[in-house]
């Protein structure tokens, strides 16, 4: 529907693929990966105890003590390793024994996941604890479970198998799938990538809510403002609240609250006048609508409530009071078309109507200064003022050419002026 923006982030966000969350996620995940300090790696680890941190990373065999803030080759791969299982660093030895093993062989081109598959005790290093590998996953990841009550589950992940586990629980492609349950599909359960998982849990806690009476899940991020659906689809702030208000039960609310550092907003939607006057007081558009779209034309088309608007590049609203059941990209006068119960208009990012007493069943581009339009199936002409150029209405017309349209009045054709002066051909 709307022509998308040329950058190729803006375009997935312009789509409803990615929020623009996501795509500072995606940036920071490239920084990450270039890191070669310590100190940086730190920067996005500090959810692992210090003292962890420099045990892990200071026993990589090719760390070098004489050049301290140095990452070591094993240093992610051994982080990732630690938050996929924390019961490792008492394995840790055994592990850089084995990658001793592994550096001084030079196994070229090999992934360190793809020589444990061959060999059995590094496997055995990389995926059983001595605790854990006798349990079955709902044992081991039973203590997840923070809430279950009242028709609704709040699950924290304590690794990132964990959050596999969970987000793939009760669905088709996940445990107990006779449940019937929605399949979270976060990027921070895609089982072979653990990066997605890490930058979240070091800025704050995820939560992962299942509905089981309506079979959903949505996953909370409080601390940058995520929350997304079952499909990964970014939730704007009232549809979050539609959460709130008709899903999640007062004792789950209870619970963030009791037991977290989680204030649940209050739970009124956001009106259109609080939110126009909010965005006139600077306030993030992101935080007051639940979808938002950037045109090539610089303009952001939002709808909130199942209503549509468009901020202009004042930053403003250009219909604070009226809102629209569709909007669309701006025709070639640079008028947005709009619509409202099925009946269409224009509007220009001043906010000022085309026509302010008719709106019609259709309306089209303008052609030499004249848009068609249609009304209880007859035709007519209209100029970029709001006028109609004739008072008669026609059974067909054509768009203006050379200075003249063609019409069809009970059966005979004419050529129509820029006066509304007809003729007959």
């Amino acid at each position: 529907m709307y022509k998308t923006s040329k950058n190729i982030y803006e375009w997935m966000v312009s789509l409803g693929c990615m929020t623009n969350d996501d795509i500072n996620l995606l940036r920071e995940q490239r920084e990450i990966l270039a890191e070669t300090k310590l100190s940086d790696l730190r920067k996005y680890n500090q959810d692992i105890p210090e003292d962890v941190f420099n045990q892990i990373t200071q026993s990589d065999l090719t760390y070098k003590p004489s050049n301290p803030d140095k990452a070591g080759k094993y240093a992610k791969w051994l982080l990732n390793l630690y938050r996929q299982d924390q019961s490792m660093i008492n394995r840790l030895d055994k592990i850089n024994a084995l990658l001793q093993g592994f550096n001084s062989n030079n196994f070229s081109g090999k992934k360190l996941e793809e020589l444990a598959q061959n060999d059995e005790q590094l496997s055995e290093l990389l995926n059983n604890s001595d605790n854990t590998k006798s349990m079955s996953k709902d044992e081991r990841f039973a203590s997840d479970i923070k809430f279950n009550q009242d028709s609704w589950m709040i699950i924290v992940p304590s690794s990132f198998e964990s959050s596999c586990y969970w987000a793939h629980y009760g669905s088709k492609n996940g445990a107990h799938s006779e449940l019937g349950y929605e399949d979270g599909q976060w990027c921070t359960a895609t089982p072979e990538n653990a990066s997605f998982y890490n930058y979240y849990i070091c800025k704050g806690v995820l939560y992962i809510n299942i509905d089981t009476k309506n079979k959903l899940k949505y996953q909370f991020h409080y601390e940058t403002k995520s929350y997304k659906n079952g499909s990964d689809n970014g939730m704007g702030i009232n549809e979050y609240k539609r959460v709130i208000v008709n899903g999640i039960p007062n004792s789950a609310v209870a619970w963030y609250e009791e037991c977290t550092d989680i204030r649940i907003e209050a739970r009124e939607l956001i009106t259109y006048e609080e939110a126009a006057q909010r965005l006139k007081n600077g306030e993030n558009p992101k935080r007051l609508f639940d979808n938002i779209a950037v045109t090539d034309d610089g303009l952001t088309f939002v709808s909130l409530n199942g209503k549509c608007n468009v901020i202009n590049t004042d930053g403003n609203l250009v219909s604070p009071k009226l809102w629209f059941d569709e909007i669309y990209e701006p025709n070639n006068e640079g008028f947005i078309p709009i619509e409202i119960q099925k009946k269409c208009n224009l509007i220009k990012t001043n906010g000022k109507i085309l026509s302010s007493k008719l709106w019609f069943d259709d309306i089209f581009d303008f052609y030499e200064g004249f848009a068609k339009v249609l009304l209880n199936n007859k035709w007519n002409y209209i100029d970029t003022n709001g006028n109609l150029l004739s008072n008669q209405w026609f059974d067909n017309c054509g768009s203006f050419e050379n200075g003249f349209g063609v019409v069809a009045l009970n059966g005979k054709t004419y050529k129509i002026d820029t006066e509304g002066h007809l003729t007959e051909r």
